[in-house]
């Protein structure tokens, strides 16, 4: 008697979602180097499967043990890795003319608060580093799980608290600095500094699905020169190496507000034929003025006559290419160029054309690459080196008012290199729907109790009605997907 063998699988929450994962490594760039630049300190953020390095001068993913990659994916060894660098740039104008704060190879960021004359604190001061926080940390030194970031909360910096006055845990792990743009500029575009001071909050969750597989990163500015900040852009710079650096295409999908890299050619020298997809995602763009809407925060606010910016522009670069080169550094030239980019714009100011429909675009490869349609980077064949920029705006940032910025980093993983694109924009979608709801997530079904009983050549799959009852925050168990298998 042959009997076929079932396997009841319950339909989840989109949170619970997981998928097997392979292992991510930094490799050796050789085409570029970090520039030396002050940094107090620098943590891991490693609470899920993301494990990223962050520093305190507006560079994030880059390993300062290594001056190469800091991205690792998935968590728990350090041979592959997703992302060489990234970088803030924040770019506008001061009585017309173009000022920066930027970080990409190097940075015009160095730690530490802006005081009230306008001058920058003493930027190697222990107090300002990255603080690192997990969720059951204690401040009493004679606890097993004593932390001193957790007793030590920067809250004269501008350190969340909840309503005890304890540091705030947005997430089950939490980073924090302050960094402001008075470094040196002379090696990124040799500007003056506008005066720009950064409050950087990151953090994760340690779960399964789309939670477990995002880094979320709040940037708070806050202008402390005399003049405001006209027609500004925040820009996320990547030069985002996935495995081999050398086979990767950038492209991006304006529904989701997300700039990505994805193995260009189905096989990756470290990785294998499983790359994964990593993006970065605008969740909560600028909010500027915009008579007639409304702006809604997750945690219910609404703002009149104000709207909330998605990503407004998408571009690549490509080494030793006319139309998509990287902007000059340490030169006031690539700051002009920087800013056409982050307007949608190419490096010389004219319009980025869509080969597919000859008409003008702001967003680059905005083509879907699973389904084959659109602009996609398959134009530059091989696949190559690429870096990406995508940006939201423009705003004005007048002095002393804050505004925040909340973006993400999201990596998927699937059989292939297409299929990771599809998960990481599933994975993409639900840490949206997190975020906007403020993470009030319904939980999964409970797993229910199952028996298989074998009658007369068939197998009978009993179970109770555990899942079934279920209801949370809106959500009711919809029904249950049965596969078959092969044996």
């Amino acid at each position: 008697m042959k009997i076929t063998k079932y396997f009841l699988i319950l339909l989840a929450l989109i949170f619970a979602f997981g998928l097997t994962q392979t292992s991510a490594t930094a490799k050796k760039k050789g085409n570029v180097k970090l520039a030396k630049r002050l940094e107090s300190s620098a943590q891991e953020i490693d609470v899920n499967n993301i494990d990223m390095w962050v520093k305190n001068n507006g560079i994030y993913g880059s390993d300062p043990t290594t001056g190469q990659a800091g991205l690792f994916y998935p968590k728990g060894q350090k041979t592959k890795a997703v992302l060489y660098t990234a970088g803030l740039w924040v770019v506008g104008k001061i009585n017309g003319q173009i000022r920066s704060a930027a970080a990409d190879y190097a940075t015009e960021f160095q730690p530490g608060m802006i005081m009230t004359n306008g001058q920058p604190d003493d930027p190697t001061l222990k107090k300002y580093r990255v603080y690192k926080i997990n969720k059951g940390d204690s401040a009493d030194p004679n606890s097993p799980h004593y932390n001193p970031d957790y007793a030590d909360w920067p809250v004269d910096q501008g350190a969340p608290v909840d309503s005890a006055g304890n540091p705030l845990m947005v997430g089950d792990q939490v980073l924090y600095c302050v960094y402001n743009d008075f470094a040196d500029h002379a090696n990124v575009w040799q500007l003056p500094p506008i005066g720009l001071e950064v409050h950087q909050l990151i953090w994760g969750y340690n779960q399964t699905g789309p939670l477990g597989n995002t880094v979320f990163v709040k940037f708070t500015f806050i202008n402390k020169s005399a003049d405001t900040l006209k027609q500004a852009y925040v820009g996320l710079f990547s030069d985002p190496d996935d495995g081999d650096s050398n086979d990767d295409y950038v492209a991006c999908d304006t529904s989701l507000s997300i700039g990505y890299v994805y193995n260009g050619d189905g096989y990756d020298s470290e990785y294998g034929s499983a790359v994964p997809a990593l993006a970065f995602d605008f969740f909560q763009g600028p909010i500027v003025p915009s008579p007639g809407d409304k702006a809604v925060l997750p945690d219910g606010t609404v703002l009149n006559d104000q709207k909330i910016l998605p990503m407004t522009a998408f571009a690549m670069y490509i080494n030793g290419s006319t139309t998509y080169s990287d902007p000059a550094l340490q030169s006031a030239d690539g700051a002009t160029q920087a800013y056409y980019y982050l307007q949608g714009l190419v490096w010389d100011g004219s319009k980025f054309k869509d080969p597919t429909t000859g008409q003008p675009s702001k967003f680059v490869n905005n083509g879907d690459p699973v389904a084959g349609t659109g602009w996609l980077p398959q134009s530059v064949t091989p696949p190559k080196d690429m870096r990406m920029l995508l940006s939201s705006g423009p705003f004005d940032l007048p002095p002393n008012t804050p505004m925040s910025v909340v973006t993400g980093i999201v990596v998927g993983q699937g059989s292939d290199n297409l299929s990771s694109v599809s998960v990481m924009k599933y994975y993409d979608q639900g840490a949206q729907i997190a975020y906007d709801q403020a993470f009030k997530v319904a939980s999964p079904p409970p797993q229910p109790s199952v028996k298989v009983v074998s009658v007369d050549g068939e197998l009978v799959l009993r179970w109770d009605r555990a899942a079934v009852d279920f209801s949370e925050l809106g959500y009711s168990f919809e029904g249950y997907n049965i596969y078959q298998g092969a044996s």
